[in-house]
């Protein structure tokens, strides 16, 4: 988790220098990313607007996203990991091995 958030601050400054594009396009498993976006200290939904940092691999993007109603933070992933968790995606294992359709 350190080193995520190493690698978070690192892009940000250099998204705040410049050196880094943050107008990204983002392809997101929407089911997953809407089950996830919610904050379950104070049971309201959360807002991308008030996304903090985020780190791209491959395909997903691993996003901090801060309650609006309780300052809470959240790490949040626009992509299923798989089942052992140590951030294998779905989305890039199936883009790897040819396998990813876009319907």
């Amino acid at each position: 988790m350190d080193r995520i958030r190493e690698e978070i601050r690192k892009r940000n400054e250099a998204a705040a220098a410049g050196t880094l594009t943050s107008t990204k396009r983002r392809i997101v498993e929407l089911s997953k990313l809407a089950q996830d976006l919610w904050c379950t200290r104070c049971n309201v939904p959360l807002s991308l607007r008030d996304l903090l940092e985020e780190e791209q691999h491959g395909l997903v993007f691993l996003m901090i996203v801060k309650c609006w109603k309780c300052d809470v933070k959240y790490l949040e992933k626009t992509g299923k990991e798989s089942a052992d968790k140590k951030q294998i995606f779905d989305m890039n294992s199936k883009l790897a091995n040819g396998k990813y359709m876009f319907e």
